[in-house]
């Protein structure tokens, strides 16, 4: 199994640490910008690759992103004029040549106008294309449509709800997803994805205890059994809930004034307001003797069973007090991820040291599986096992905000999709 190659290669020689190779990319293509026909063939420009369609059926025939050339999966305009696919990405101008896109830097992003026009099932047209007798129309948000008295949809219902995925949490044979703004999704097979139509919409992280799953979110703190129904937990007043944890029979819940324990039997709720005396909490990690804060303004704050708190910041001799994410190694070490300054490991005796090799120091998320640290930066993934550090290849998009282990496979969460990858010893 994975964690069983990530184990091995923690105390393995560098030369036999484990490789990451991209297997599949699963993208949502439900926002569609351009579109544009031979007559045969329907090209859909869309901010999850660009798709095929067969003008008489209907039918998908072929998807193009980044395995297929293209810088980003975002294409935000078609064009076949001279017998040649070419699209525009936000960075590129491409050329499909057989079966691959060659892609040249262009200079600014392309201009978008904003346009009134009509709707078709609750979102906005971007384009209307007429083939034959089919009126094709491209959807801000519900995909690709044949118009006329009988609509009908030819984007796939079984995709990931959004292409900018946060946390993600494995829960048996399940695989949980949060979204930045279009809510929960899931999937049981690791192939085709289920959607929430309720809940909250703005996730921050998951946690998943005793068959149930509690949700941070901006909304609030929300819990589900079967990703149908939700439930807001009364008890947390505020919103911006951003961090979640079990300790014991204790729920371990953060928002950005407070640290807060919800009682998973009976008891009440309480919180501890401003601990550390930060006003800026961005998430936590709890270890067996402390729960440690990540923040804005007071660098990660340790909160000891007792109560009491210590401060590592720039004052401590960090390199910064902004830190977004943090994890627990596997030697009793926090390592934390700051906005601008990389990843601080913070050791059990008060030191400290800085880790080198990654792709870039902006920080978005810290996750350990088995005995790795993964860490997702502004410009790429990498993998952290002992003092080596390996860089994840063909990443969709550079800005990554989680990792999850799922029938044997990596998952990684981006701003362009989600990236799977093998991994081998």
């Amino acid at each position: 199994m994975f964690a069983g190659l990530l184990t091995l290669a923690l105390a393995a020689p560098v030369a036999d640490a484990p490789s990451f190779e991209l297997a599949t990319l699963h993208t949502s293509t439900a926002h569609v910008d351009d579109l544009a026909t031979d007559g045969k063939l329907v090209w859909a420009g869309t901010r999850g690759g660009l798709e095929v369609y067969d003008v008489a059926t209907g039918t998908l025939q072929r998807r193009f992103d980044t395995r297929h050339g293209l810088d980003t999966a975002h294409v935000w305009s078609v064009d076949l004029s001279n017998g040649q696919a070419r699209v525009r990405t936000t960075a590129s101008e491409c050329v499909l040549r057989d079966t691959t896109f060659d892609c040249t830097a262009a200079a600014g992003a392309p201009a978008m106008e904003p346009t009134v026009g009509p709707r078709r099932d609750g979102h906005r047209v971007t384009a209307i294309v007429n083939a034959g007798t089919q009126r094709f129309e491209a959807t801000a948000g519900s995909g690709l449509w044949i118009g006329g008295e009988t609509p009908r949809r030819l984007t796939a219902d079984d995709q990931p709800c959004s292409n900018h995925i946060g946390p993600m949490l494995t829960d048996g044979e399940r695989l949980w997803l949060g979204a930045f703004h279009e809510g929960l999704c899931f999937t049981d097979d690791g192939r085709t994805f289920t959607h929430a139509s309720e809940g909250p919409r703005m996730i921050n992280d998951l946690t998943s205890i005793d068959g149930v799953l509690w949700i941070a979110a901006t909304e609030g703190l929300f819990r589900t059994t079967d990703g149908i129904t939700f439930e807001r937990e009364a008890s947390i007043k505020p919103r911006g809930v951003n961090g979640l944890a079990r300790d014991g029979d204790m729920l371990l819940v953060t928002t950005p004034g407070a640290l807060w324990t919800v009682p998973l039997g009976k008891g009440r709720t309480k919180a501890q307001s401003r601990p550390g005396r930060t006003r800026a909490i961005q998430g936590l990690v709890h270890t067996t003797d402390a729960t440690w804060l990540t923040t804005e303004d007071r660098g990660v704050v340790r909160v000891a069973t007792s109560g009491d708190t210590t401060r590592f910041d720039l004052a401590a001799g960090l390199p910064a007090s902004w830190f977004l994410a943090a994890a627990a190694d596997n030697q009793g070490n926090i390592v934390a991820g700051s906005l601008r300054n990389g990843v601080t490991v913070l050791e059990p005796d008060g030191s400290h040291h800085q880790v080198g090799g990654l792709p870039d120091t902006w920080i978005f998320d810290v996750t350990r599986i088995a005995d790795t640290i993964f860490v997702g930066t502004q410009n790429g993934a990498a993998a952290i096992q002992g003092e080596h550090v390996t860089t994840l290849p063909d990443i969709p998009h550079p800005n990554v905000h989680g990792f999850a282990e799922y029938r044997g496979q990596l998952w990684v969460a981006t701003e362009g999709g989600l990236a799977v990858y093998d991994t081998d010893s």
